[in-house]
């Protein structure tokens, strides 16, 4: 039986046919939306774009996205980029990623979507193996593998092996990107506007869990995060304890499983940490230290940011104490 149709306009007027699902269960051909969302990544944008292009797997359709105030070196980028399957909007103005994604999401005609950041990669069989995956387990509404941080010097795998809400906020579950039915993202009425500058894709995963969506597994690595001092994470890094007040009050299982809401307070403790000591405020970040060691917590980087502002606090008091020792006689 033929699958249904539907007509798919591109900015050249080329008309291209996406053939939706023919049965329940079944993968239409072209089955999946990667979406790249770009800002100011110049020619990691092109990168991004040829790591799809280069899938073992070709049932995708491409969306690109590039937000408001962008640089010249990615407009020029964005604006060299084309492929049948290929689609492109401008935002206006700066809207942010989830706001990007969203409009993306928007754009899709497929029932999976999958969002790549325009600084990351997707590995050559990333598709292949998510729809080896699908075609094996149809009643999956969401999908998680391992995810490779890598940056000029180095790279590790992250393995996710369960989808275990203590780990959400750990790096231990789920990529953020990680690919969902678009019905799913629907049905949970899209991401949180308040997190749209950061901390939007978290607030999903924990909304998904609640829900009790059906999530499989892909055994192997699917997605590659480029680790650098612009990413989402790092630039909004000073509104970690904002973002885990708006998720503590948006969500019953932080009320349900106190011990869960201290995991993800220890966690935001650390990164507002490791945060001001990047921004060479090291006794702001003692007193994110202390909190996170007061909470349990026993690695050795939380237990040197501690120390080092606190050192420098008895420094500048005792140096303050000497001037006014002096300044008495």
């Amino acid at each position: 039986m033929n699958s249904p149709l539907s007509q798919v306009s591109f900015p050249t007027g080329q008309q291209i046919q996406i053939p939706f699902s023919a049965t329940e269960n079944s993968l239409p051909d072209i089955w999946i939306t990667v979406a790249i969302t770009a800002w100011r990544e110049g020619h990691w944008l092109k990168e991004a774009f040829e790591s799809v292009l280069g899938q073992t797997e070709q049932g995708w359709e491409l969306v690109l996205i590039l937000d408001g105030n962008s640089d010249p070196d990615t407009q020029k980028v964005f604006e060299s980029l084309s492929h049948p399957r290929l689609r492109k909007q401008v935002l206006s103005q700066q809207m942010g990623p989830y706001q990007a994604r969203t409009q993306a999401i928007q754009l899709t005609l497929t029932p999976w979507f999958y969002g790549l950041d325009a600084d990351d990669l997707l590995p050559p069989q990333a598709l292949e193996l998510m729809k080896n995956t699908l075609q094996a387990q149809p009643q999956a509404q969401f999908l998680f593998g391992d995810v490779v941080h890598f940056d000029k010097e180095q790279s590790k795998v992250l393995r996710y092996p369960t989808f275990d809400i203590t780990k959400l906020n750990q790096g231990g579950i789920i990529n953020g990107q990680s690919p969902y039915k678009i019905s799913l993202f629907n049905q949970l009425g899209g991401f949180c506007t308040e997190l749209f500058q950061g901390g939007a894709d978290l607030d999903f995963w924990i909304a998904v869990y609640e829900l009790g969506a059906q999530g499989v597994r892909v055994d192997g690595i699917i997605y590659h995060r480029r680790l650098h001092s612009q990413n989402v994470g790092t630039r909004t890094g000073g509104l970690y304890e904002y973002k885990m007040n708006i998720l503590f009050a948006r969500h019953k299982v932080f009320e349900k499983l106190p011990h869960l809401k201290n995991q993800f307070m220890l966690f935001t403790y650390q990164k507002m940490a490791l945060y001001h000591s990047s921004q060479n405020q090291p006794q702001k970040a003692s007193i994110y230290a202390k909190k996170a060691l007061g909470l349990g917590a026993l690695d050795s980087r939380t237990r040197r940011i501690y120390w080092a502002g606190t050192r420098l606090g008895l420094f500048i008091s005792s140096c303050k104490n000497l001037f006014r020792s002096k300044k008495t006689k």
